[in-house]
Formats: structure tokens, sequence, C-alpha cells
């Protein structure tokens, strides 16, 4: 009788996703407070793929009082699910729970065998088709600004010459 050894596969470093809070905890870790996430992919290929990822709080030395450091990635991740007005206001790690949002993926761990949410690419979700038409009406908008420009015949020449073709 054999055992089969399964290994964990992880995403690939970069790849953009969609992901859902399915859980947001704070937690006190190894560095400190923190918001533990639990995350499953939405959509794409990766879909039900599930991982955590932790966001760094910070503690004021005085007081002891906890915050989220603007332009931190827990900053990134309120500012996408809550807007900046949300993010301000933010008071409870639970108010993120069912929020979607879009990221791509980093690759974390000595080993690099966890997913983490990469800094600096963390923003809301916008649903595909939105998205198509956003950019359909962005490329009209810059066709009316610059205009369909015409070659005339001798730079349509000088063009085909330098393309080789």
């Amino acid at each position: 009788m054999s055992i089969a050894v399964r290994r964990r596969t992880v995403l690939p470093e970069g790849e953009p996703i969609n992901v859902r809070i399915k859980n947001a905890e704070q937690v006190s870790g190894q560095f400190g407070p923190q918001i533990k996430l639990d995350l499953v992919v939405t959509d794409g290929q990766h879909t039900g793929y599930e991982f955590n990822d932790w966001l760094k709080l910070h503690e004021d030395e005085e007081t002891g009082e906890v915050y989220v450091k603007e332009g931190g990635k827990a900053w990134e991740v309120l500012a996408a699910v809550l807007g900046e007005a949300g993010a301000e206001e933010f008071e409870e790690a639970s108010e993120l729970e069912g929020s979607v949002f879009t990221a791509r993926t980093s690759l974390r761990g000595k080993a690099k065998r966890n997913n983490g949410l990469e800094f600096g690419s963390i923003g809301p979700y916008i649903p595909p088709k939105t998205r198509k038409k956003n950019q359909r009406k962005f490329e009209e908008e810059i066709a009316d600004e610059f205009g369909q420009a015409e070659l005339s015949a001798e730079e349509e020449t000088l063009m085909n010459e330098a393309l080789g073709s």
C-alpha cells in the first residue's frame, strides 16, 4: 500500500485576483497587533482557493491605543473595501467580513510556500462587465480627444517601409 503525499499549492506570484474576506479578526502575533484575514478567490481559474494574510496594526506607545497607519497594507485593504472615509472611521475587524477587493498575490515565508497580498496592488473590486464598459468609454474619449489620425499615402508608404512590410 502506498500513501500519496499531497503538496499544498500556491498561486503564482503577481497573479491578479479578486478575493472575498471570509473572516477578519484582530490578533496579537509575533509582530504585535494584526488583523488576520481568511480570504477566498472569487472568480477566474483559481476560484475557491483559500489563504490567509495578516495586516499589521500599530500601537501608540503612550496610550496603548491600536490604530491603522495610513499608507500601510492594512490601510490599502480598508480603503479598498470601505473607501477613504470609511477607512478613517474603521473600528472593528469584523466590519471587513464579506467584502470583496482586488489585489495581486505575493509569496511569503522563508520557503515561499504561502500566499499573501502584494502591498501596493490592493484596490476596490470592479465587476468585469463594469471594467469592460469603463475601458470602452475610456477608449472612445481618447479617440474623441485626439481624433482618428489618417495617414497620407506618402506617410503610409514610409511607415510600411520602416516596419519592413
